[in-house]
């Protein structure tokens, strides 16, 4: 034989418990208990009052709670939703205002920037910031610096 024998001293068997199915005594009718009454159970399958004891169980825990699966879960729908939504209206709106359809040519004068130029070409009530944009984007100028003697194609006034 060739097995290897382990001292086991202090080591013990976990006991094992079984579960056993009772039926649901409370739906049975009242039998007399004394000397020679035997307790029945009422003709059902266990199965019938299992079911039956779950759903008293669940209706009288209450309200339903989230676990912490669900509500990550739910966190990510919702990140998802969201994600969603900005898409779609980042796609419903235009990223840039539509290009001038007529441009004049200005050349810049010694102390003036984009902003007074911008200011001399916007319409009443438009916002300058818009048409330093619209400069930049006609002139390709990769920063908002502008030389004197500079020729700038800009936005035509009103």
């Amino acid at each position: 034989m060739s097995a290897v024998a382990f001292p086991t001293a202090g080591l013990t068997m976990p006991v094992r418990r079984h579960l056993v199915a009772v039926p649901d005594l409370s739906a049975a009718p009242a039998a007399p208990v004394g000397a020679g009454a035997v307790a029945t159970c009422p003709p059902q399958s266990l199965e019938t009052g299992a079911r039956r004891r779950s759903a008293h169980a669940v209706a009288a825990a209450g309200p339903v709670r989230l676990t912490d699966r669900g509500r990550a879960v739910l966190v990510a729908l919702a990140f998802a939703l969201a994600a969603a939504l900005g898409t779609g209206v980042g796609l419903a709106l235009p990223a840039q205002d539509a290009a001038p359809e007529q441009v004049q040519s200005v050349t810049v004068g010694p102390g003036e920037n984009l902003w007074t130029i911008a200011e001399s070409v916007a319409v009443e009530g438009q916002d300058v910031r818009a048409v330093i944009d619209q400069i930049i984007t006609l002139n390709n100028l990769t920063a908002a610096t502008v030389h004197a003697g500079q020729e700038l194609t800009v936005p035509a006034a009103g």
